[in-house]
């Protein structure tokens, strides 16, 4: 065999060489974006899932809330913590609008889905329905609820924490963790219970004391300048 001959032989393994190893990555990376696309998938799946489940709770916690018929919006927002909630109404008739958001792990970047929903609260009765996403962006331009409005309904759940238990219980009061509200002091001392909160507002936050007494038993709520939020050490 001659020189020219052997470099041809060589020629036509190396370009067989090479193909095979264009076929080897073609086909790796089919397998690599089949396995991302099915993870993709998978992940979406999972996350809607998540959502739907976030979506179950919440319901369940607000039916529990509205089975007596008496129900204050600082309860629906607690109910409705999963995502970020507008509330509106009064007595027995309200709406809360709140996006909830599901989640899946994923190998390099987690799936999130979001979901815009409206509770409707009519005494013990409770409906939901689906909205566009961008109802939920446009209620938020709206602001919080008047911090009145707020403070009237801390007040209200606080005198039943009274009814049912002492001032130890309105100290614990589920109350105080409502979104809401932003508890920035807590006294409670010779039969007085009081209480430092910020409320959020339109135009600034808010700030409320609520003072609760055992004897007589009272709650009495008033806004205070808002500095007067972070009282002295003297005070505590």
């Amino acid at each position: 065999m001659s020189r020219q001959q052997r470099w041809q032989c060589a020629a036509r393994y190396v370009g067989r060489g090479y193909l095979i190893g264009l076929a080897v990555f073609v086909l790796l990376a089919a397998c690599v974006a089949w396995q991302v696309n099915r993870t993709e998938d998978r992940n979406e799946r999972r996350a809607a899932a998540d959502l739907r489940s976030e979506l179950e709770a919440g319901q369940a916690r607000l039916r529990a809330v509205a089975d007596d018929g008496v129900v204050m919006g600082t309860e629906i927002s607690r109910a409705l913590s999963g995502g970020r909630a507008v509330v509106r109404g009064e007595g027995t008739r309200w709406t809360a609008t709140v996006e909830l958001e599901g989640a899946a792990a994923g190998i390099i970047a987690g799936t999130r889905v979001q979901g815009c929903y409206r509770f409707s609260v009519r005494g013990p009765r409770v409906t939901t329905r689906s909205l566009d996403a961008g109802t939920c962006r446009e209620l938020w331009r709206a602001g919080p609820r008047a911090p009145h409005q707020v403070a009237r309904d801390i007040g209200a759940e606080l005198r039943i924490a009274l009814v049912d238990g002492d001032l130890v219980a309105g100290k614990e009061a589920d109350v105080w963790r409502t979104n809401e509200l932003l508890v920035t002091h807590q006294i409670l001392r010779d039969g007085v219970l009081t209480t430092w909160a910020r409320l959020p507002a339109d135009d600034d936050e808010h700030c409320y004391t609520f003072r609760a007494t055992a004897e007589p038993r009272s709650v009495t709520y008033e806004k205070i300048d808002f500095w007067d939020c972070f009282p002295p050490p003297t005070r505590s």
